[in-house]
Formats: C-alpha cells, structure tokens, sequence
C-alpha cells in the first residue's frame, strides 16, 4: 500500500440514480458548482472530467453536466488534503467500456481485502457478476474497480464498514514509522479517533527511541479534543432524536481530566438545566396528584382512568406533553381558580394543547369524549359503525365558538387534538429495542400486504417521529431495514418496509399498481399504529 496523488476515474454512467437518505455523518467537504441557471450541485471530490462531460458526485448520486453550462466552481481545499493510499488489488480485466444503462444493481459486503461480489443488469437483461475490489482510500471516498470485469467506482468512506478500513489500513509495512503516521493522520482526518488514538499508543510502544513523543504528545492531545467535541455533538443528534437517556448516558462520558475546561464546563451546565428541568417535571406531576386528592369523590370517580393516563404519559414522555400544561402552569401562579377549574385547565390543555385549555370541567369532559370518539373513527373500530360515530360527535356540546361559525370551532378542536393522541391502533411491540415487527394489512378486494417495521430507540406514542420507507432490491423487506437500521436508530426514524411483490412475481421492481398500492397500504396502517409525522415522510430504495 503506498500514497499516490492519482485519483481512480469516476463511474462513467448515464442514468441517475437517486434515492432518500438520512445523513450519515457530519457533514463532507465539498465543491460546490454553480450553473448558469443558478442552480447548484455539491461534488464530494473535485469533479471528473471526460471531454465536455463533468461528472459529480455528492455521495449519494452521480449528476452528468456539460461544462459549458457551469458558471464556476467553488472548490474547498479540504478536498484536495488529507493521507491517500492506493492497494494493490489483482486485475483481469484490464479496460472495457461503461455500461450506458444498468436496470438492476446487487453488491454483497466488502471483505477484509476490500473485495466484494456484484452483480448488474443491462439493457440485455443478461445479468452480469464480476469481483471489485478499492484501489485507493481517501480522506472522504474510497474508489474501487471490477477486479474480472470493468467497471470504476467510488463511494463515501462512511459506506465501507469499518472493520474491513481498519483491515487496509493495517496493511502498510509495520515496520515503517512514516507509513504508520501516516495511518494516524488518515484516522484523525476521517473522525474516527478511537481508532486513532489507539494506533498512536501502539505507534509510541513499537516506535520508543524515535522522535515520535513530542509529535505524538501533540497528536494525543487533538484526539482527545476532537473526541470529546464529537461526542457533545452527538448528544445534540440524540436529542433531536428524541433520545433524551441516550443524550444523558453520553452526558456522563466527559470525566477525562484531559478534556479542556471549555467542553467539560458546557457538559456541566448542560447536565444542570437537565436536572432543572427534571425536577420541574416532578414538581408538575406532584402538584397533579395534590390536586387530585382535593377533588370530591364524585369528580374524582369521574377523572380517575384519565388522571392515570396523563400521570403515565408524563412519567414516561415528560418532553412530549409538559407543553400541553401551560395554561394550567400560568394559573398555578396565583388566578384563584378553583381546583375544578384548575383540573380542567390540566385535563383539557392535555387533549388539546394549551391555548385551548378551558376552565369548565364539563367541557373538558366533552374534549375528552370526543377525542376517544375521533380515535375510535380513525381506528376503524368494527363495533361502532362510522356513521353512529359522527351522529355522537355531532349531538356533544362543544366548548362555544364564534356562534356563526359553531362547525369551524369543532374542525379546529379536532384538529388540535389529532396530532396530541396516541395511535388508534394497537402497536406490534412494547419494547423498541427487540426486531423489527411484522404486520400484515388486509385490503378488500386485493392481495394482503405486509411490511416490516422497526422502531428507534427511545420510541414513545406521544412523540411524533419522521419515518423513512425502504423499498428492497428483491431480497424482500427485512434487508431492507438491515440496510438502514443503524442510522435510522440514531437519527429518530421510523423504518417502514413494505412488501411490494405478489406471490410468484419476480422480484425486480416493476412500477405497477399493485406495487404502488402495496407501499401506500403500508404506510396508511403504520401511521395509524405509530407515531409518524406524516409531514416527515421520506422514501429510499
């Protein structure tokens, strides 16, 4: 393995392929190119050239653009530094064209030579398998080419497991300190300090009457910097991921007495308003159960199931519902309500959010009605008629409107309360750390379709999730959520994979009715399981 300044040719390939996609990294340096249209594309790499051709690659797609249409280029010099290694790898075949069009395309995994199996599909419709194998490790990509057939590639680092990158890197000469520098830097720059560290600490013990200490002293210091900082901003990934025991176990990582005051100082006064507002919690779920006790038998009788209900929630969930309590918070602080007043300020703000909590107990009761009302609508409860369910909703006493509009008062209650309630259908699984689950959705008049779920960590029916649905390349749907599982586990979603193939049909993707049907019946029966967003709803595959 040795440095070499040559870049392997980019994949010369004239369709696009493009997909969705969950960041799976800080971000990459880039190029960025800006047309004449104003339009503007990123290229990870400095743009590849064939002719008149420009070819970029943002790690995602390739885009194929004439020169003639680019304005210019906004090159970024981190692009252009950074350790590079070319390997060694046996070639066959030595040239060959690119395929114009491929239909179908199947890797297996990268093995610790950094070779894989793949298999294509051309406008023949005569599969083509060959071995590839990475010729060159970048800071950002890694290029690969077919080993006994052509074709050149590339792909983002962060693609390559990193089991098989650490097994090319450790194949320089051992014995050759410059090289094995060389290996620390190229670890440093692509982030990954654990391992970067480590091979320093093995660099110093094999490398002892060298002038290596200062140098790695220095080196030392950075990695633990520059872990520690990767680490805080993890936790603020876990937190818009809704994983607020990830972010805290992550919290109490930063014991290192080498880590900078800075950081450790942040992490602290991070550590404290968490504790704050942790007590807060307790605090408002205590002054509930006070007011509880105050209550007549009778009202207390009444409200008993539905008190649990929010205890439960606000034990389990405080950040998705302590919002829902701050018409009540505010009159706490000294309106004189009485506690019926203050109990339906609680109870109503819960099913409706705080800006239309009311005061009267009868009609928090009403909201609360119609609220299991519109879940049993939505549930498609087979005991209750959809018709007799609307006739009950209609006959309630609504909390009053403007009297011209009484019908606009009731749309908007009920699109308050909407987004606020739990699911309307049962769940496949309580525990979201278990596999993924299983569903199969009857249709009337078609094939049932099932999909495979799987759930983040840290799932809540009262938080609200943004979902991403894999299709698969015919291995069915369970490969799909293995292909995303880690990095939807880290960043919040929802995985949704639905089955589009019927019994006996191949298993290339075909565009058919039934297919697309297949996936829309998928997503409609999860929504109604769990907690998706459905303004956050994002396709790939």
């Amino acid at each position: 393995m040795k440095l070499d300044s040559k870049g392997g040719r980019a994949l010369r390939c004239s369709i696009l392929f493009v997909s969705a996609v969950i960041a799976s990294g800080p971000a990459l340096p880039a190029d960025t190119i800006r047309m004449k249209n104003g339009q503007t594309f990123l290229s990870i790499g400095p743009p590849d050239r064939d002719g008149t051709l420009v070819f970029l690659w943002d790690g995602l797609k390739k885009t194929v653009i004439r020169d003639s249409k680019i304005e210019r280029i906004d090159s970024d010099g981190a692009l252009r530094t950074g350790e590079k290694f070319q390997l060694v790898q046996p070639l066959i075949v030595h040239a060959g064209v690119m395929p114009k069009e491929v239909l179908q395309v199947e890797s297996g995994p990268w093995d610790e030579k950094g070779r894989r199996q793949f298999r294509f599909v051309g406008r023949s419709n005569r599969p083509i398998s060959m071995e590839q194998g990475i010729n060159e490790i970048g800071p950002h990509v890694v290029r690969f080419r077919g080993i006994d057939g052509f074709w050149h590639g590339e792909t983002a680092v962060s693609q390559v497991p990193k089991p098989v990158m650490m097994s090319l890197l450790r194949r320089v000469e051992r014995t050759n300190q410059d090289e094995r520098e060389r290996v620390v830097r190229y670890l440093m720059g692509a982030g990954w300090y654990p391992e970067a560290r480590e091979e320093l600490d093995q660099l110093i013990k094999e490398f002892p009457a060298s002038d290596l200490a200062d140098r790695a002293a220095s080196a030392r210091s950075f990695i633990i910097q520059a872990e520690a900082n990767q680490r805080r901003a993890e936790v603020d990934v876990r937190r818009r991921a809704l994983q607020p025991e990830g972010a805290r176990a992550l919290l109490k990582t930063f014991g290192d007495k080498e880590i900078g005051t800075d950081i450790q100082v942040e992490v602290r006064d991070v550590i404290r308003r968490d504790d704050d507002q942790r007590g807060a919690d307790d605090e408002l779920r205590n002054d509930l159960r006070k007011l509880e006790l105050k209550l007549a038998p009778k009202v207390h009788a009444d409200w008993k199931e539905r008190l649990a209900e929010v205890q439960k929630a606000f034990a389990e969930a405080p950040d998705a519902v302590r919002e829902r309590f701050a018409a009540w918070r505010k009159a706490r602080a000294g309106s004189g309500l009485g506690d019926e007043s203050e109990l339906a300020l609680a109870m109503s703000g819960y099913v409706v959010g705080h800006e239309a909590a009311v005061t009267d107990l009868d009609a928090a009761d009403v909201l609360w009605q119609a609220r299991d009302l519109i879940a049993s609508y939505i549930g498609e409860d087979e005991a209750t008629p959809r018709e007799e369910i609307l006739a009950r909703l209609s006959a309630l006493s609504w909390p009053a409107g403007d009297p011209d509009a009484s019908g606009y008062r009731r749309m908007e209650l009920a699109t308050l309360m909407v987004p606020l309630m739990p699911p309307s259908l049962p769940a496949g699984q309580a525990d979201p750390g278990d596999g993924p689950i299983h569903h199969v959705v009857d249709a009337d008049g078609a094939a049932p379709t099932e999909y495979e779920l799987k759930l983040p960590p840290e799932y809540h029916p009262l938080r609200s999730y943004p979902a991403l649905v894999v299709l698969h390349s015919g291995k069915g749907p369970r490969s799909a959520v293995d292909q995303w599982e880690s990095e939807a586990a880290r960043r919040g979603y929802i995985l949704i994979a639905p089955e589009y193939r019927l019994p006996g049909q191949s298993s290339e993707y075909r565009y058919s009715p039934s297919e697309h049907a297949a996936v829309e019946l998928a997503v409609r029966d999860a929504r109604k399981r769990y907690a998706v967003d459905s303004d956050r709803i994002f396709r790939a595959g």
